[in-house]
């Protein structure tokens, strides 16, 4: 089973790896600025970048680097209604 998640901004690459990590697909594969028509898409920092105000931290686009948590947490549920389906 292959997976793609596309989003529209930059994760940082810590985040995509935890996220593939929790992924109950072993083939997923994460597309970053996937829409073209969004430009300046914003750039996502991790929390260890967050709290400890890395160069990233200065170009992030979300209060509190909050987006790796919603998105793994969206993307689970989305696993989990897909594979029900299946079923």
């Amino acid at each position: 089973d292959i997976a793609l998640f596309g989003v529209n901004f930059e994760f940082m690459c810590e985040s995509g790896l935890r996220i593939k990590e929790k992924s109950p697909l072993k083939n997923l594969m994460i597309i970053t600025c996937a829409d073209k028509s969004i430009e300046g898409a914003p750039y996502l920092v991790d929390k260890w970048g967050y709290e400890h105000h890395t160069p990233s931290y200065y170009r992030n686009g979300v209060r509190d680097a909050m987006t790796e948590e919603v998105s793994t947490e969206a993307l689970m549920e989305m696993f989990e209604e897909r594979l029900r389906r299946e079923d």
